[in-house]
Formats: C-alpha cells, structure tokens, sequence
C-alpha cells in the first residue's frame, strides 16, 4: 500500500477503511498527522473555558455576588455599567408603552369612523337615488305630451311624488 519512500501505491481496497490508511501513512513517514489540529482545539477549548469564566465571573459581579474582590474602579465601572442596562431597559418599556397605547387610540378611531362610514355610505345610496330620480324627471319634463296641453300639470306632480 504505502511504499518506504511514502508513495501511495494502492489506495482502494474493499477491506481497507481512510483510518488505516492515514494510519499506515503515519508510521511509514513517522510523523503525527493530528498532534497539530488537536493542540490547536486544545488551545481554542482553553480560550473558551477562559471567557466562559469571565463571563460567569460578571454575571455573578452584577448579581451582587463577589464584589469583595473588586476595586474601587471596578466597582463605579459596574456601577456605570448597572446604569447603563437600566435606562436602556427604561427606554424599551417606554417605547413598549408607546406602541400599545398608539394601538388603542387606532381601535378607539377605528370604533368611531364606523358609524361615519356609514354614513357616508348611505349619502352614496341617497345620490344614487336622487341621481335618477332627477334623471327620470328631466326624461319625463322633456317629453312633448307632458310639457303641453292639459294634464301637463299633473304629470310634473306626479313625478315629484315618484321620486320622493
């Protein structure tokens, strides 16, 4: 499979799994294909193990665990920092409040424009109406039968009763 040299002769083979292979091209050239990806997770697993607790460390700092271990600087920098998170937390439950009350005021103008709409729905309708009743008139006015000669009088009357 692997020569003295290091070449890879034969790479395939049914029973041979990817592990044997690196494997026996490891001990042939005598090198560590691994030690370095492995010292180089170690080495990220230990910055990491280091910000977890640091972070653990000013979670319980700003619960008001551990300050004993603080200086005096420390300490106002929390301080500031505590001030900080509270107004921005202020600032979220006003802008919270803001939101909600806009959408009451929305519902109540809602609940309010409702009968205007109606309204104005109805003024459409009577429109229409009227629209046609004067159409109906004005056709009935121009026509010669009504406009002279007896009776034309009481054709107009007649109409208006119509369209009231």
């Amino acid at each position: 499979m692997l020569s003295s040299t290091g070449k890879l002769h034969e790479y395939i083979s049914p029973s041979t799994t990817m592990k044997q292979i690196f494997d026996q091209y490891q001990n042939t050239l005598g090198v560590d294909l691994w030690s370095y990806h492995y010292e180089r997770m170690q080495e990220n697993l230990k910055k990491l193990k280091d910000v977890n607790k640091n972070l653990r460390k000013e979670i319980r700092q700003r619960m008001g665990e551990h300050l004993s271990d603080l200086s005096v600087e420390e300490l106002l920098d929390l301080e500031q920092e505590m001030e900080s998170s509270l107004k921005t937390v202020r600032d979220r439950k006003y802008q919270v409040r803001n939101v909600e009350q806009i959408h009451r005021n929305l519902l109540l103008r809602t609940e309010m424009e409702k009968p205007i709409i109606a309204c104005k729905k109805a003024l459409v309708c009577l429109d229409a109406a009227a629209g046609s009743a004067l159409r109906l008139f004005f056709n009935l006015v121009s026509r010669e039968d009504i406009s002279s000669g007896p009776g034309a009088d009481r054709g107009i009357i007649s109409v208006c009763q119509i369209s009231v």
